[in-house]
């Protein structure tokens, strides 16, 4: 009777171990779709044989990762999501600065006038036009400024969001390494993996191990973000002299800027572009300057057609910051073409505009490589992690057909216990 008790024992082990394999290839499928899943395999391990029993059990769950690649995978979705933000953000800023009018063409419709009133300067419609083209002239240069602005506020606007963000996934990724730690459920280290890519696209920075098996997550700089089962935050507060958004991290009661630290993810391209754009105003700005200081010289330096000189062209910025969006036609003139003098040229606006472009398609040229890396190593991801179903059927086959074997295997010793207790009388 003991030694059937012990083969029924045997069967029903090896039974449930064959089930788990089953589940196993089962959940495998399930989860083919799922991002971030990591394929999971189960490992039968022989029990001590003869004179003991012997049998099989089922082993632990295991995921097919490798924390190389995910530690690379990690590295491309900071730099891609740098690359990207730039290479979006500057595109559609060259877009609505080009839908806008162009400051070289106003200021070349501006000078042909200015040479048809040289040639005839007593014409007073002709005045009248050229007056008409310099206030052109300083609605385009407004709106390059505006456009400027506004991005620049835009680029602002994400800052702040992203900052909001980045704190989420900080808290959900020290949650994480406590479920990893406490837990042991594979799916728990998929999340955490996950998590970790996100928040290297959003914030860049890097991740790794301790001793306990947690992640460490540091952004670029070494600000600590999380670390085990604690997470700081992100935050942003407005820098006096600028204006502009400041990147905060906040640990308890210590509050650390990395604002000029953050190069990767899409709040390093989001900072980035604001530096670019940052740039170009203060390009803008010298123009205006520039454009204002000539033409005011060689305006006052000559008559008007009621013979009256020292009058400007422009009311003169006493600044460059912030000229291009201040620039005016001087109101006496705007009121009297007579006082218009003959002026020259105040530079031009196209290397502006290049530069924009030139930055455009780096930005670009950026975005293509890091997305071409980061699908090459989703691929590489996919080859080692992830699901194949013709695998996984033919495992799920294997198992099934072991378990029914087993079946019948349990199915005979019971049959064979009921006749011996039967024969027994018991």
């Amino acid at each position: 009777m003991s030694d059937l008790l012990s083969l029924l024992s045997l069967g029903s082990n090896a039974l449930t171990a064959q089930n788990s394999g089953v589940a196993v290839a089962t959940n495998n499928v399930a989860n083919m779709n799922t991002e971030g899943y990591s394929r999971e395999s189960v490992s039968l391990e022989s029990l001590i044989g003869p004179p003991m029993l012997g049998g099989v059990r089922a082993g632990d769950v295991t995921r097919a990762a490798s924390s190389m690649l995910s530690s690379r995978i990690r590295s491309t979705a900071g730099s891609l999501g740098r690359s990207q933000t730039m290479s979006d953000n500057l595109a559609d800023f060259e877009a609505t600065l080009s839908s806008g009018p162009s400051i070289s063409d106003s200021v070349a419709t501006m000078f042909a006038k200015l040479g048809q009133v040289a040639a005839t300067p007593t014409d007073k419609n002709l005045r009248n036009a050229v007056v008409s083209s310099i206030g052109d002239v300083v609605s385009a240069i407004h709106s390059a400024a505006g456009t400027v602005a506004d991005a620049t506020k835009a680029a602002d606007d994400q800052i702040n969001g992203i900052a909001t963000q980045a704190t989420s996934l900080a808290n959900q990724l020290a949650a994480a390494n406590k479920a990893v730690r406490t837990g042991g459920d594979p799916t728990a280290a998929d999340r955490r993996d996950l998590l970790t890519k996100q928040l290297s696209a959003l914030v860049g920075g890097q991740a790794g191990s301790d001793a306990a098996g947690n992640v460490r997550f540091v952004l670029d700089g070494g600000a600590v973000l999380v670390d085990g089962n604690h997470a700081a935050s992100m935050s942003t507060s407005t820098d006096p002299a600028t204006g502009l958004a400041t990147i905060n991290v906040v640990d308890g009661s210590n509050t650390r800027d990395v604002t000029a630290q953050i190069s990767g993810g899409q709040l390093g391209g989001q900072l980035a572009t604001r530096d670019q754009l940052t740039s170009v105003a203060a390009k803008y700005d010298q123009y205006a300057f520039d454009l204002a200081q000539t033409f005011n010289s060689v305006s006052s330096a000559n008559a008007g057609i009621d013979g009256v000189s020292g009058r400007n062209m422009f009311v003169a910025p006493t600044t460059v910051a912030g000229a291009a969006s201040s620039l005016e036609l001087d109101p006496g003139l705007a009121a009297n073409s007579d006082q218009l003098a003959t002026a020259a040229s105040g530079g031009s606006a196209v290397d502006i505009v290049t530069d924009v472009g030139q930055q455009v398609s780096t930005a670009k040229s950026d975005a293509t490589t890091d997305s071409l890396v980061g699908a090459h190593l989703d691929d590489l991801r996919d080859s080692l992690s992830g699901v194949d179903p013709t695998e996984e059927e033919t495992n799920l086959a294997k198992f099934q057909n072991t378990s029914a074997a087993l079946a019948k295997f349990v199915s005979t010793i019971n049959d064979m216990m009921t006749n011996l207790i039967t024969q027994l009388g018991v």
